[in-house]
């Protein structure tokens, strides 16, 4: 006899996803935060009045500070000093930005010739020296050189003379021995770019009519002293520095 077998199959149970690791470790876990602290906080506050604020808290890129520079010629000599037939002489100084621009004149004794300009801020506990450049020709028998002295703010005064150097031989203009005597005095402004605009370039210097002309000396161009001449005046004077 056959029997009948009956087959009978298990149902698998139904799938599941499982949790992915991010589920995993968010879970019910706080997030996480960092922040630093220090005793005081790392912010620190101060206030100030309005008229207590520090300059490097005021902020503004149109101003800058300005140095005016005053010149007072303490023991300069009248032009009619210069008739004596000097071969070198202090003819103009004033102030351009922050630099003394001075001129002199020579007797154009021969081609090559050397202009120095000796100076000190200390009354000569110290001195400097700077080689001034030639210019123009005034005349046949005269030339002009410049040159230009470098001030810082603080400077208070200056001691300058003249040395000449032509054909082996020492000219001095230094005011008789005297030497050339500046007081200088500086003012801070604060400026704007409209107050950059609208100033003047001129020198706020003493009058003009202090300073020596931009002409021949007149007793060069009235009285047509020769070179020959002017050597021998020379010559004859002891001049020292």
């Amino acid at each position: 006899m056959n029997r009948k077998v009956k087959l009978t199959h298990k149902r698998r149970p139904p799938l599941v996803r499982s949790p992915s690791l991010s589920t995993l470790q968010s879970g019910n876990k706080p997030k996480k935060s960092v922040r630093f602290r220090d005793s005081g906080s790392l912010e620190d506050v101060r206030l100030f009045l309005k008229s207590e604020m520090p300059i490097a808290c005021q902020s503004d890129p149109t101003c800058s500070i300005k140095y005016v520079y005053h010149l007072r010629h303490l023991n300069w000599p009248s032009v009619r000093h210069h008739e004596g037939g000097l071969a070198v002489r202090v003819e103009n100084i004033q102030f351009d930005a922050s630099h003394l621009i001075g001129t002199c004149q020579v007797a154009n004794l021969a081609y090559e010739k050397k202009v120095n300009i000796r100076y000190s801020f200390d009354d000569w506990s110290t001195c400097h020296q700077v080689q001034a450049d030639y210019r123009e020709s005034i005349i046949d028998t005269w030339d002009r050189f410049s040159f230009k002295i470098k001030c810082h703010p603080f400077v208070r005064h200056l001691d300058f003379a003249v040395q000449y150097l032509v054909s082996g031989r020492e000219f001095w203009d230094n005011n008789k021995q005297q030497n050339y005597q500046l007081d200088i005095t500086t003012n801070a402004q604060i400026m704007n770019e409209e107050d950059d605009e609208s100033s003047s370039s001129s020198s706020e210097d003493e009058p003009a009519d202090i300073l020596w002309p931009t002409h021949t000396p007149v007793c060069f161009d009235q009285r047509k002293t020769s070179s020959s001449e002017l050597i021998q005046q020379q010559q004859q004077q002891i001049i020292l520095l």
